[in-house]
């Protein structure tokens, strides 16, 4: 697999089929084949394609990795080896804390990063050449330097600046706030969070969500009002002109509690399935899913606009709906905590499992917040005591079994977690048996990475010197939201 990963806006999917394009026409024949996001299975895919060319090497090319999920590494290595070349590409952060851990072996990466100071003679070259804008033109050596350098070193974003009188952030705002009405409003907000979510959104799901919100406007006329905002993929799905207007729309000028409408609306669509839901619907919606109850993007949007409340309203309104879906609950109770709320997202993680027991990340999750809780509380008592051992046991399961597909590790968080509990309680005897433990597993691994070296160097540190660095996640620094939070 060839795989380029860099960040949203430099370019790295233009550059990458300009050269899956020039590679073709100077290999006359070769089989390229593209394959679509709601593919039913990548494997059958490519099982097809093997068929068709028994005798040849085909080249792949299967946009987003991150659409393909856990499925890539499986389907691609189900294959005889040299068959074919994936070609793919994903986010910076995506390839390396996810999708390297399950491909690496066999993929070459390359990262496609933003253009830096030495880039700008060449584009602006390139800008003068064959991007029309006037006032560009117009402005001497050092004024066009100035102009790249505030576009963030995004190329999308020096792009709408050069052939703008304005700034890329006021462009869009104007665009967003000149929208005739809020019924169009609040559709481009639906259409935007899938597009963050990079699924899109099914016109029959996007017309559902719109007309719970709409006040008079009809779906067809509030989708003319977006013409040349929002567009169908070759999917068919809807989705906004770019992500990176989207996101400064959802995160800076939309106000919250719009946002949080059209997500709760979204999810709202998904009542009619079975559950678990990932399990019922195609891949694209079951991404969209997920994505809407993320609580990282939920949560950070809150924090963003100190609207903690507010978020909480995407999980509250469905507490009925989604309460045997597993993921549901992961989600909500990693939100409560993401704010301090530590007792109520300890019965929404055990509501997690209850539904759901098979789910790993469920489980892990409860053991690394009972430990907080742990570290939390005044006293060494039998409370205490039983949250910890119930917590090492768990984690020490889960990396006894070295599942591939975590994307987390339980021995990181025992060799953190778990010590600085032990040491907060004055339990330093404890404490170094288990740090000696802990180190002994870790060297014992075959995988690294960030998270395991930051590990084994905090523990080498306390079993060597006896002080124990800590850390924003071992003194629990989450603010805890102040306000009483809504009872149903």
């Amino acid at each position: 697999m060839f795989l380029v990963y860099g960040q949203s806006g430099s370019g790295k999917t233009t550059a990458l089929l300009q050269s899956l394009l020039r590679y073709l026409r100077e290999h006359e024949g070769t089989a390229i084949y593209e394959l679509k996001g709601d593919v039913k299975s990548l494997r059958a895919s490519l099982e097809l394609i093997a068929r068709l060319h028994p005798d040849d090497h085909a080249i792949v090319y299967v946009g987003d990795a991150f659409i393909y999920g856990d499925a890539l590494r499986e389907d691609a290595l189900a294959l005889p080896r040299g068959k074919f070349t994936l070609v793919t590409s994903a986010r910076s952060n995506e390839w390396r804390q996810h999708i390297e851990r399950r491909v690496g072996d066999f993929t070459t990466s390359f990262e496609f990063q933003r253009f830096v100071r030495k880039d700008y003679p060449a584009l602006i070259e390139r800008l003068l050449r064959y991007v029309p804008s006037p006032k560009f033109l117009k402005m001497n050596p050092s004024e066009r330097t100035q102009k790249l350098a505030a576009s963030q070193e995004q190329l999308l974003i020096a792009l709408k600046e050069t052939t703008a009188s304005e700034k890329f952030t006021k462009v869009i705002t104007d665009e967003y706030e000149k929208l005739p009405d809020s019924d169009t409003k609040a559709l481009f907000l639906i259409v935007g969070l899938a597009t963050i979510a990079r699924t899109g959104i099914s016109k029959s799901a996007a017309r559902e969500a719109y007309n719970r919100l709409r006040k008079g406007l009809s779906f067809e006329g509030a989708l003319r009002q977006l013409e040349g905002i929002v567009s169908a993929n070759i999917m068919g799905r809807l989705v906004a002109r770019h992500e990176l207007y989207v996101r400064h729309i959802v995160e800076n000028v939309a106000s919250f509690s719009a946002v949080v409408d059209a997500a709760v609306e979204i999810l709202r669509t998904y009542t009619k399935y079975a559950l678990p839901i990932v399990k019922t619907v195609d891949r694209p919606d079951g991404l969209l899913f997920k994505f809407i109850l993320n609580h990282n993007f939920i949560g950070d949007l809150a924090r963003r606009r100190n609207e903690v409340e507010e978020g909480l309203r995407t999980f509250e309104s469905f507490e009925i709906e989604f309460q045997l879906d597993g993921h549901f609950w992961l989600q909500y109770g990693q939100y409560l905590a993401m704010f301090g709320e530590l007792e109520p997202a300890l019965r929404a993680l055990e509501k997690s499992i209850a539904a759901y027991p098979e789910n790993i990340f469920a489980v892990h999750a409860l053991a690394d917040l009972q430990l907080r809780v742990a570290y939390n509380r005044t006293a060494y008592d039998a409370t205490t005591v039983a949250l910890i051992g119930d917590a090492v046991e768990t984690l020490e399961g889960l990396h006894a079994s070295q599942n591939l597909e975590m994307d987390f590790y339980p021995i990181v968080t025992l060799a953190n977690s778990h010590i600085s509990a032990l040491i907060k309680h004055a339990q330093q005897k404890p404490a170094l048996s288990a740090a000696q433990r802990y180190f002994r597993l870790i060297e014992a691994m075959r995988r690294t990475d960030m998270q395991i070296d930051r590990a084994r160097e905090r523990l080498a540190h306390y079993i060597t010197h006896g002080t124990w660095e800590k850390t924003q996640s071992s003194q629990n620094g989450r603010p805890k939201h102040r306000k009483r939070r809504r009872h149903r």
